[in-house]
This record gives C-alpha cells, structure tokens and sequence, in this order.
C-alpha cells in the first residue's frame, strides 16, 4: 500500500517584504488630544511612500505568489505548512518559478527607484518625515526574501531507544494524524469542487446574469487541479469530477448564453451535481 509519505511532500511559504509604513507617535499624540482620549486608543500609521508604484507592485506580486501557492496544495496544519502531492510537483514548481521571476523583477525595479522615492518622501509627507524610518539604500533589498521549504511528510517508522509500549503509542499517533491529514486532504478537495459548482449553478439559473467564457474554462481548469492535487484516490470523487467535467465543461459558453434551454439543462444538472456532492462531504 503506497503512503502517503510516498504521494506527497509538505510545503512552506514565507516571503518578507518592507511595508514601507511606520507608527507616527507624534501624530497619534495629537490626534488623541485633539479628540480628547488617550493615546492608546488608536493609532496613526503613516505611509512612509505614499501612492508607489513599484512598491504596490512588489505587494500585489507577492499577493499572486500566496495565491497560487494555496491554490495548488492542500491545507496541512494551522501553522501554513500545506501538502504538495507528488504528481504536481513538477507543473506546481513551473508555475511557481514563473512568479517568483516576476515578483524578483518588482522588487529589483523597486530597489532602483528607492534612493529617489526617499529623496522625493519629504516633499510628499512634509512634517510628518523622518529619514530614520528609512532603511539605507545599500540594504534596502535585505528586506525582501521568498523561501519555499520543502519536507517528507512524517513517518511512522520510530528508531529510537524507547520502550516497545512508547513505540507503540507514538506509531499509533503518528497514524492517526497521518490518517487525518489524508481525510482533509479529501476533505478539502470535495469542498471546491462543491464550491465552483455552486457557483457555476447560480449563474446558470440567474438569467441575468452574464455568462462569461471564464465561468467554463475556470472550472475545467478547477477539475484539472483537483486531479492533480487528489491524493486518496477514491473512485467517488475522481468519478464527480469527470463528471462536472463532462456535464458542465464541454459546452460552449456561446451555447449557454443563447440558448436557454441548453442554460436550464445546465443549471439543473448542476444543482443534481452538487447534491451527490454535499451527499459525500
């Protein structure tokens, strides 16, 4: 029987990045004062860059990087640790690679342009600027990172010197969360799947509203994923994907828009789909 060591590794994303915003004690001081409260009951956090660019370009690319790297694994633990199964290992790792170039692309823009944006910052903030906020320029970059750990799922297998009893219950414990990571794992593939076909439903029976091509190719493109990231095999499941697959994909949204019969088919097969669904989860 394959483990589920051997179907999957765990993965971890951190990425580190200048918010470029700062506490202004001074102004919070003020403000409290001038509202008559006490300094503790807010806080005035300034914008140390206010309305860059190529800094909200950095955040919204690290944004797309988190996006992604959730997207494509299953939840693992509370702690942000998450499963990779081993069949999208390699398409997970081109993808994330694409991104990664890019979001190293913001930040070396950014990294350029900072000298100017922090001799421009005291135009822009006036008496609120204090060039100690600002990092140097020769380290600036030291203050964003992206590092994706990886690591073999726990084993059951125990070498140490410990009692026959302790081995025992530290095997048995070690099954059991193993056990239950695989059943979330499921879990959480049934729930999106349930997830895009409610939402395909709704837009299917709803006549007003617009039937995009993205409402069809983003749900294909959902049951391609929930293959790859299928790590129990069960039949079930893999069968109601194939299914939304054939019953929900393979018309052209042109179709759907036009024809509103071929629309209601779709809408009641949809809602059929998702009470076997519901019925598994």
């Amino acid at each position: 029987m394959t483990t589920l060591a051997e179907k999957a590794l765990l993965v971890q994303l951190n990425i580190s990045q200048w918010t470029a915003r700062k506490r202004d004690r001074k102004v919070t001081q003020e403000v409290a004062s001038g509202h008559g409260v006490a300094a503790s009951a807010g806080n005035y956090n300034k914008a140390l860059l206010p309305g860059e660019a190529s800094l909200k370009n950095v955040h919204n690319k690290s944004v797309a990087l988190r996006n992604y790297f959730y997207t494509n694994t299953l939840a693992w633990d509370s702690n942000g640790t998450q499963l990779l199964p081993a069949r999208h290992f390699l398409e997970f790792g081109d993808g994330f690679r694409e991104l990664r170039e890019a979001w190293d692309k913001a930040v070396y823009t950014f990294v350029l342009e900072y000298p100017r944006l922090v001799a421009e910052a005291p135009i822009k903030l006036r008496g609120m600027f204090e060039a100690s906020d600002y990092p140097d320029a020769s380290r600036i970059a030291e203050r964003f990172s992206v590092k994706l750990h990886r690591f073999n799922v726990p084993s059951t297998d125990f070498r140490v010197a410990i009692s026959d009893t302790e081995r025992e219950e530290l095997v048995s414990e070690a099954e059991e969360r193993l056990s239950q990571a695989h059943a979330a794992a499921n879990k959480e593939v049934v729930s999106r799947l349930a997830e895009r076909v409610s939402f395909m439903a709704e837009k299917l029976k709803d006549h007003k509203a617009i039937i995009t091509n993205s409402l069809v190719d983003n749900t294909r493109e959902m049951c391609k994923l929930l293959k790859s990231l299928d790590i129990s095999g069960d039949q079930t499941v893999l069968d109601m994907i194939d299914t939304v697959e054939f019953e929900l994909t393979s018309i052209h949204p042109d179709v759907l828009r036009h024809d509103p019969s071929i629309r209601n088919s779709r809408a009641a097969e949809a809602e059929k789909i998702l009470n076997k669904i519901r019925g598994v989860a």
